[in-house]
């Protein structure tokens, strides 16, 4: 839970808990076979697991969305990168990084610079300050970064694109609703129209042919 600093403060709750709510009957630390039995695995994991999961609820804090500074991606300074690059035309960028991996998304970046529906757009690069925070499946925050940040006429998009088999993924689901829920807070906030699509190569490979705003209409949406 990250929060060895409260060691101390925990201890004497967990003390408490194992004497007196583990199991059916009250028991005693004191006695040697006891402990001994509270060193099995099934019985330490179920120690662990209501303490952080209790622990985990208590680092959840719900405060209503502020925005406190824009960023501009103009303001970027120039930097070094060992990755493949797109010369991208509809950023302010020369080029674009892409996974050396995976050339997918410098197709997706070709085919972006192609529509007209498309004004600008970027990818959502390390140096940018574009954190969305979500609880993963095990309860623990974590941030998502999308991969593209698209603007047309009709307002923003925040762009996730995979390879195959990523919308099967554990944390496909809540970092999509973290994505969904992020846009319509912002968009309420600058009341310009912020929407979340993911598009999947395979689904880009089906739909390529389609105008962007039907493309992520199209794709397949978690």
């Amino acid at each position: 839970c990250g929060a060895s600093a409260h060691f101390a403060e925990v201890l004497p709750q967990v003390r408490e808990y194992i004497e007196r709510y583990l199991f059916d009957v009250p028991i005693s630390l004191d006695d040697p076979e006891t402990v001994k039995r509270l060193n099995e695995l099934t019985v330490r994991a179920r120690v662990r697991d209501v303490f952080r999961n209790a622990i985990l609820k208590l680092e959840v804090k719900e405060e209503p969305l502020q925005l406190t500074r824009f960023f501009r991606v103009s303001s970027m300074e120039p930097f070094h990168t060992s990755e493949p690059v797109y010369p991208a035309k509809k950023t302010v960028f020369e080029c674009l990084p892409y996974p050396r991996s995976s050339e997918f998304e410098k197709h997706f970046m070709r085919y972006l610079d192609e529509q007209d529906e498309v004004l600008a757009f970027t990818k959502v690069l390390v140096r940018m300050p574009l954190r969305i925070p979500y609880h993963s499946t095990e309860g623990y925050l974590r941030h998502y970064i999308p991969d593209f940040v698209v603007k047309t006429g009709e307002g923003y998009w925040l762009l996730e694109t995979k390879g195959a088999g990523w919308a099967t993924q554990t944390e496909v689901k809540p970092k999509a609703e973290a994505a969904k829920s992020w846009c319509e807070k912002v968009s309420e906030l600058t009341t310009q129209a912020w929407s979340f699509a993911q598009v999947t190569e395979q689904d880009f490979d089906r739909f390529r042919a389609l105008p962007f705003l039907k493309l992520t209409k199209t794709a397949t949406q978690p």
